[in-house]
């Protein structure tokens, strides 16, 4: 939640400047820059971050002839959350004189003074009014020796807003949490309205423009999406034609990125189903990126078409040569008269005549082509008028739970159940070839990972132009011109783009755009933009783009600028000027004169860079390998581990006594024959022997006269008095279990000798009672003392009998 301004007493929010409002009001005492007239100037606003980065505010309109123009322009800038912590500190004001009757943001070559205020001390909520002495410029001589030097003035008024917000989390964390999901274009409406201020490709007549729309794909691939039809004899056609793409949802690799546009001189051919491309002149291009466009609002778009460094056929290498995929057929015989004239002509399988109308052909477009190079910067600028609505789709990011989870892999039934994932058919990313490989062969797997880690698949942007750039030239200005590359993660660096050269000019607008389908096995961590001066003559330049040879080399550096894309999101846009670094400080910057103002001014590039990204899968197999092991299964046993093992202090072992060692072996004896065999031994001629029952008296008195019975005290830790006397009641009963277990015979015998450590009989378990490591059975204990001192008034009464074998 937000708070509006006010004392916080959290630690965990700040305070920061929420918007900025204010109006432009005028300028006085302006510098003249002009030889001609006076200067025709216009005020550029930008916002100073605390990173050092500017932001675009405000451009005023441009006043001519006047060097005390009052603007009179109000503006108004909300500041993004999307900024974190790097919040506006200040604004710079900054004055131009526009020569060629266009207002650009990136300003002019022609500097009429600058200022900044600071807004760390400004008041929330309140109008102040400021007038401001514009500096970096040399003060203007006074009308009179007697007066004093004028200043150049700027007013303004500016109001801004506090409030306290959350501290952001972590950079780390808010990029997880935008991989969650994505936007997908699903379908959009365009209406290719007009085109302006067209090139005259035709020695006779004009241009018949052709205009062709194509979108990009996220893996690279550019696919035509319409094609109007021909206007004949026009620079200012006007098409309005209105056409829908739709893409589908399964083939994640073919979603639009970009959208092309391509105008081509049909060059008057009756069929409109030609291939212009071939036949025809290139008349201009534009890219834009679908990103730049809101979900579900119309937008009208005016698109400044570019020369050939915009044409995807025809985009300059990093050496500035044209990578010309698709040629005219004017074009291709031009390059065959460069190489061989005489095979040109008398090319084989063609007549003379034939030879002879290319070569005329091929002379009227280089003529044509040197009717369109003019001299100075009035030149009218193409530009191409449209309407575009796009409609979007929300998407689950594939692998989005793996980032933060990965899957481990021990077994086969693993590797199945990642092959299996739905999430490969969503995902822009095959299965590794590692995963492959186990999926293929039998057999347990290598201990592996699956992880997830967030991969940057497609950078889109836009190089609008350069300010304040220095003058390595002795005669003239610098040519400047950008290149543009990518950084991986192991430093190598992957060429992208190239710009044109901008003639004679410190202050160039490009107004390119870029894009780069990042490869699978590509990790882009920055963005390099290297700015050169072009040291070939512009008129070499332009005759051998018109096939008639040129060209130089040992161009300048003036700078560069690096752009770390670890921190931007998916959906964030990041449009700024940005320092030049590695580059000569702007000469005749501080004040000549006393009393001047000190204004620097830095070269500062201006570009809007936004990214897609996704999550990739990657599969890691450990280095060291664990000792496998099964895993665990539940199983019953009667036998607990020993560290929870059951210690029953009632079933401790007490020693036999020695009447009860006698009878177990009265017993053995009996269920052996050994008694029959001993007398059969001491008697000898004895054929019949019989077993006399014992006297159950003599077992009474061997009972009696044993030591005393007190394994019940003793096994209690506190007993202190002997043991009770048995109840006659008791007695009584455990005599009827004796005469009854007599009755029984043998069986009961045995039966008695399986208990005959715990006197008691034998009971079986219970099948819901669960097991437990017991003896209760086999060992006795003094909780069944009382029971088991009477055993041998049970077997006093048995008969131990034998016959003869």
């Amino acid at each position: 939640p937000v708070k509006k301004a006010g004392r916080s007493n959290r630690e965990n929010e700040f305070k920061r400047i929420k918007a900025v409002s204010g109006r432009i009001v005028e300028a006085k005492n302006l510098l003249n820059s002009d030889r001609w007239g006076r200067s025709d100037p216009y005020c550029v606003l930008k916002g100073i971050r605390s990173c050092n980065h500017l932001v675009q505010i405000h451009t005023t309109r441009r006043i001519d002839n006047n060097l005390f123009p009052q603007w009179n322009e109000d503006f108004s800038f909300e500041c993004p959350m999307s900024w974190g912590v790097d919040q506006l500190v200040g604004l710079k004001f900054l004055v131009y004189d526009s020569d060629d009757k266009y207002v650009s943001e990136i300003g002019s070559d022609d500097f009429l003074g600058g200022a900044d205020l600071d807004l760390y001390d400004a008041t929330s909520n309140k109008l102040v009014s400021h007038t401001l002495e514009l500096g970096g410029i040399q003060l203007q001589e006074a009308a009179k020796p007697t007066q004093q030097r004028r200043k150049s003035l700027l007013s303004v008024q500016i109001r801004i807003t506090h409030e306290y917000v959350p501290k952001p989390p972590p950079a780390e964390e808010t990029l997880l949490n935008s991989l969650g999901d994505y936007l997908r274009v699903s379908h959009f409406t365009c209406n290719i309205a007009k085109a302006r201020n067209l090139r005259n490709a035709d020695a006779l007549g004009k241009s018949d423009p052709v205009c062709i729309a194509r979108v990009v794909t996220m893996d690279g691939r550019v696919k035509e999406v319409h094609r109007t039809r021909q206007i004949d004899n026009s620079l200012n056609p006007e098409w309005q034609e209105t056409f829908e793409a739709e893409f589908e949802d399964g083939d994640p690799t073919g979603d639009p990125a970009m959208l092309v546009f391509d105008v081509f001189d049909g060059d008057g051919a009756a069929d409109e189903t030609a291939d212009v491309e071939e036949t025809g002149d290139h008349l201009g291009s534009g890219i834009v990126a679908l990103w730049d466009f809101e979900t579900g609002a119309t937008r009208r778009k005016r698109l400044e078409l570019i020369g050939d460094s915009q044409c995807l056929e025809r985009k300059l290498n990093r050496e500035g040569e044209t990578q010309d995929v698709r040629q005219s057929k004017s074009s291709q015989l031009i390059s065959r008269l460069n190489s061989n004239p005489i095979a040109a002509i008398t090319d084989s399988g063609k007549s003379a005549t034939t030879a002879l109308q290319g070569l005329g052909m091929a002379m009227a477009n280089m003529v044509t082509k040197l009717k369109n190079i003019k001299v100075g910067s009035g030149n009218k600028r193409s530009a191409l008028l449209f309407e575009i609505t796009v409609f979007r789709k929300a998407e689950a990011m594939p692998f989005a739970a793996v980032l933060r989870k990965p899957i481990d892999v021990h077994e086969e039934e693993d590797v199945a159940a990642i092959m299996d994932m739905p999430d490969w058919g969503q995902s822009l990313f095959d299965p590794p070839a590692s995963l492959q490989r186990e999926a293929s062969r039998d057999g347990r797997p290598q201990f592996a990972q699956l992880r997830a880690k967030d991969k940057i698949v497609f950078i889109a942007g836009r190089i609008r132009g350069a300010t304040g750039l220095i003058n390595t030239d002795v005669v003239g200005k610098s040519d400047p011109y950008c290149i543009v590359e990518g950084v991986a993660l192991n430093g190598q660096a992957h060429f992208i783009h190239r710009t044109r050269v901008v003639w004679d000019r410190l202050c160039p607008e490009w107004q390119e755009a870029f894009y780069f389908s990042v490869p699978e096995n590509i990790f882009v961590q920055r963005l390099n933009f290297l700015v050169f001066d072009s040291d070939s003559n512009p008129l070499e330049e332009r005759m051998e783009a018109a096939g008639a040879g040129g060209g130089g080399s040992g161009d300048d550096f003036l700078g560069r600028m690096s752009v770390d894309l670890s921190r931007l999101c998916t959906g964030d846009h990041l449009r700024e000027d940005i320092p030049l670094t590695g580059c000569k400080a702007i000469r005749n910057q501080g004040p000549k004169n006393p009393g001047a103002v000190a204004f620097r001014r830095s070269s500062m590039i201006s570009v809007d860079i936004c990214v897609e990204r996704r999550a990739c899968p990657r599969y890691a197999v450990r280095r060291e390998q664990l000792v496998w092991e099964p895993p665990p299964k539940h199983s019953t046993t009667r036998q607990p581990l020993s560290h929870q093992q059951f210690v029953d202090p009632s079933q401790r072992a007490v020693p036999l006594e020695y009447c009860e060692m006698m009878a177990a072996k009265v017993i053995r004896q009996r269920d052996n024959n050994e008694m029959v065999r001993q007398a059969r031994a001491a008697r000898v001629g004895a054929d019949n022997l019989r077993v006399q029952p014992l006297d159950k008296g003599s077992w009474r008195h061997l009972a009696g006269e044993g030591r005393p019975r007190d394994r019940w005290q003793t096994a209690k830790e506190d007993a202190s008095t002997e043991a009770e006397e048995p109840d006659p009641l008791e007695l009584q009963e455990i005599e009827l279990a004796r005469r009854a277990l007599a009755d029984r015979g043998t069986e009961a015998l045995c039966e008695l000798s399986r208990a005959r450590r715990s006197g008691v009989p034998a009971e079986p378990r219970s099948a819901s009672v669960p097991a437990l490591h017991t003896r209760f059975g086999h060992k006795s204990g003094p909780m069944a003392f009382q029971f088991a001192s009477q055993r041998p008034h049970w077997v006093s009464a048995l008969m131990f009998t034998g016959s003869r074998e």
